[in-house]
């Protein structure tokens, strides 16, 4: 808007330019529903009215718990505690909280007293594991299908060494992870799962890889990788991480995530940096990566206005 003012441009949101893609997408959907709600009747839409009533109540607990266990406790499937609970994305609250559930009105306090019956301790499976000789918090994440972050976060772990001998507390499920069904694993396996047009290929990310230069490699745009792994095009990945690529042909010619300089499909320029720009504009608007500009350039995390960058830039996928 403050940039169709300069201009003397009308600011309502259809003479708006300056506009992410996702936002141009989702305000008309917006727009659309308000209209459809404002007329049913010029829509012949038979709304269902719905009690303007609290339909849940929220109870605070004194430490993590097993979101399977929970929704045992209250009478509830795991979904429906899930549904209420949406920011829970794995198998258990928050090992450092917020430890408060959100629980229908009707089950809240057949939970409070059942909850009370389970000790604290046992509201978490914990698993006592002897690090081996050679062993990775990786591995040891994966063998109790846990996450090395949480692992860290509950031994007091700042980096990756980890020493042979010594032992650490692994939280895991009380169920089964398949029981699970609408945590982040979950729901990116379901969606790495579903069946699509062409050839499904697996991934393993390496070092330096990114999804654009990934994109490259297979021949598919970056939008179209990021939406097949539940991901953002603009989410930086880990090493070792599974990717799912549908190809409709032969893999292209490798783009080395080394290379500085041009391909055939690759041309370089160097860009100034205008007032107002960000790395994230920079990188859609040429249909490249953030992890690739900081790559080819020493940038921090601010841009200022003159600044000169190097991009390497496929033609082909400029829209203009």
């Amino acid at each position: 808007m403050r940039y169709n003012k300069k201009r003397k441009r009308p600011t309502e949101f259809w003479h708006l330019t300056r506009i992410r893609k996702e936002t141009r997408s989702y305000v008309p959907k917006m727009f659309a529903l308000r209209e459809l709600f404002a007329n049913p009747d010029k829509y012949q839409l038979n709304l269902v009215p719905v009690n303007n009533q609290v339909s849940y109540e929220i109870v605070e607990l004194d430490g993590q718990i097993d979101l399977a266990l929970a929704a045992d406790l209250a009478g509830i499937t795991v979904n429906q505690l899930y549904q209420l609970n949406p920011a829970f994305n794995r198998w258990a609250t928050a090992p450092k909280g917020p430890h408060r559930l959100l629980l229908p009105r009707g089950k809240a306090e057949q939970f409070k007293i059942e909850v009370a019956k389970v000790p604290p301790s046992k509201r978490i499976n914990w698993v006592r594991h002897k690090i081996k000789n050679g062993e990775t918090l990786s591995q040891i994440s994966h063998k109790y299908r846990s996450s090395v972050t949480l692992i860290k976060q509950v031994n007091n772990i700042r980096g990756t060494n980890i020493r042979a001998g010594k032992y650490l507390m692994v939280p895991t499920a009380t169920k089964s992870l398949k029981t699970y069904t609408l945590s982040e694993n979950s729901r990116i396996a379901s969606i790495q799962n579903t069946n699509r047009a062409g050839t499904k290929r697996v991934h393993i990310v390496r070092s330096g890889q990114s999804l654009w230069s990934i994109s490259r490699d297979y021949g598919v745009t970056t939008q179209a990788l990021a939406k097949w792994n539940a991901m953002a095009p603009i989410d930086t990945l880990r090493v070792g991480q599974k990717l799912v690529v549908w190809t409709s042909g032969k893999r292209s010619q490798t783009v080395s995530i080394n290379q500085t300089r041009p391909s055939n499909a690759l041309h370089a320029l160097r860009y100034t940096v205008r007032k107002g720009d960000s790395l994230y504009r920079i990188a859609d608007r040429f249909n490249i990566s953030v992890a690739d500009i900081k790559r080819w350039n020493r940038v921090g995390k601010y841009l200022q206005p003159g600044q000169k960058l190097k991009l390497y830039v496929d033609i082909t996928s400029q829209s203009g």
